[in-house]
């Protein structure tokens, strides 16, 4: 009997090791897509290598090779919160998983923007994981992106300024 008590202890152990891993991974994945999504306006988008990258086994001919990117976007949810009442946020969506939202029970997720098929989750663990992986690449991405709109809008205000009578 003293070797299932002693076995208990190790599950209750590995048990709450893997509750507060997973803890810690649930708040760093929400903080830093927080801090990545407050940079941002809605529908801003971009595609970044997918983490871990699609196996290819064997293609049949004709057959396209499977997409390893993975789109990211900066958009607005409704959601129910559990105690009711409906609110929108920020987040940021890694294909239909969701990032950053402040609520982490929430009903009837819908996306502004997105069409009613289109089914947006709270990431699950797996995805969190690869957002981890992919974060760097997503950063940069979205920094490349604003850095060519800023470019473009200080050019056109340039010119509009120069067309302004004086």
């Amino acid at each position: 009997m003293g070797d299932l008590a002693q076995a208990m202890v190790v599950l209750a152990r590995a048990a709450e090791r893997r509750r507060g891993a997973r803890a810690e991974l649930l708040e760093a994945t929400d903080t830093i897509a927080a801090a990545v999504r407050e940079q941002l306006r809605s529908g801003d988008k971009v595609l970044v290598e997918k983490y871990p990258p699609s196996k290819v086994t064997e293609l049949k001919p004709g057959e396209p090779e499977p997409d390893n990117t993975v789109e990211y976007e900066a958009v607005r949810v409704r959601y129910v919160k559990p105690e009711g009442g409906a609110t929108a946020e920020d987040a940021l969506a890694r294909d239909y998983a969701l990032f950053g939202l402040k609520e982490s029970q929430p009903t009837l997720l819908k996306v502004i923007g997105w069409k009613d098929e289109w089914t947006p989750h709270i990431a699950n663990m797996n995805e969190r994981q690869s957002f981890v992986y992919e974060a760097e690449s997503v950063i940069r991405a979205f920094s490349r992106d604003l850095t060519v709109q800023a470019a473009a809008y200080e050019a056109t205000a340039k010119k509009a300024t120069k067309l302004v009578p004086r």
